[in-house]
C-alpha cells in the first residue's frame, strides 16, 4: 500500500473512532440523566427559555405610544425573530431527549439513538445558538441607541 493510501485510511479510521466516541459519551450522559438529556442541552434550553421570555417582555408595549421610532420598530422585529429561533431550538432540544423513563434495554437503545441524533445535529444546534447570539447583539445595539 502506498503511503498516501495508508494515510487516508488511517485518517478515516480516526474520524470514525472520534465520531463513535462522541456518540458513546453522549449516549452515556443521556442514559444516566434523570430528565433524558445532557446537562449542556438542559442549560441551553434554560438560557433559551429565559431569552425568549425577555424578548416577549421587550416586544410587549407597556404604554400605547403614538409613534414608533426606527429603534423601537427594529426591537419588535428582533423580538419576533428571537421568539421564532428560540422556539425552533427548544423543539430540537426536546426532540433530542430520551422519553423512556425506566432503565433497561429499551432506554439503552433509545439513549443510543438519541446520542447519535445529538452528535449528528450538533451543527444545527450551534447554528441556532449563533443566530440567537446575533439577535442579542442587535438588540443590545438598538437598546443602547434608545437609551442614548
Amino acid at each position: 500500500m502506498d503511503p498516501i493510501s495508508a494515510l487516508s485510511l488511517s485518517a478515516a479510521i480516526l474520524q470514525f473512532v472520534d465520531f463513535g466516541s462522541k456518540i458513546i459519551v453522549t449516549t452515556y450522559k443521556t442514559y444516566r440523566s434523570i430528565d433524558g438529556t445532557t446537562q449542556e442541552n438542559v442549560e441551553l434550553a434554560e438560557l433559551t427559555t429565559t431569552l425568549k421570555d425577555f424578548q416577549t417582555r421587550l416586544a410587549a408595549p407597556k404604554t400605547p405610544s403614538t409613534g414608533h421610532n426606527a429603534d423601537q420598530k427594529a426591537l419588535e422585529e428582533l423580538a419576533a425573530k428571537c421568539r421564532d429561533i428560540a422556539a425552533d431550538l427548544l423543539k430540537l432540544l426536546d426532540d433530542l431527549k430520551v422519553k423512556v423513563k425506566e432503565k433497561g434495554l429499551r432506554r439503552t437503545w433509545e439513549s443510543l439513538r438519541q446520542g447519535y441524533r445529538s452528535v449528528w445535529n450538533k451543527g444545527k444546534v450551534e447554528e441556532y445558538e449563533k443566530l440567537l447570539r446575533d439577535v442579542v447583539a442587535q438588540v443590545n445595539a438598538h437598546l443602547l441607541s434608545l437609551i442614548r
